[in-house]
């Protein structure tokens, strides 16, 4: 069977809507997906850039938000903006190959939902802290 290799940063949210739909459409394919996890931050710095282009070029940052709202909705994928983008991917990234080598999709999928989630809860905390 030929294998693909899917290439991730936790932190990005095009690799999230892929990781919802890549297993599906690579099985419909007959291919293997191998999930590898890597971090864009040392790209980006390479650029010299100091945070993502989707916050340095305000119209790319508007595109992409309208654009997953879009193809979220498209292809039924649940999907919540974060409240705070971007977040450092490395401790997730840096786990994923520690824990298993050949990262899953289960477990991948449950670690980015786990991620975002936490990261909207301390986002909240934080705003109830300053309200008081």
């Amino acid at each position: 069977m030929s294998e693909l290799e899917f290439w991730f940063d936790f932190a990005s949210p095009y690799a999230y809507l892929a990781a919802e739909t890549i297993e599906s459409a690579a099985g419909d394919a007959g291919v293997a997906v191998r999930w590898k996890p890597f971090v864009l931050g040392p790209i980006f710095q390479e650029q010299g850039w100091t945070d993502s282009p989707f916050n340095l070029f305000p119209a790319k940052g508007r595109y992409l938000w309208r654009d997953l709202q879009r193809e979220t909705r498209r292809l039924g994928v649940p999907w919540r903006r974060p409240t705070r983008f971007p977040f450092n991917s490395a401790l997730a990234t840096k786990t994923a190959t520690w824990i298993e080598p050949d990262f899953s999709i289960g477990k991948m999928k449950e670690l980015m939902k786990k991620i975002n989630l936490q990261t909207n809860k301390e986002e909240r905390k934080v705003k109830n802290q300053a309200k008081t």
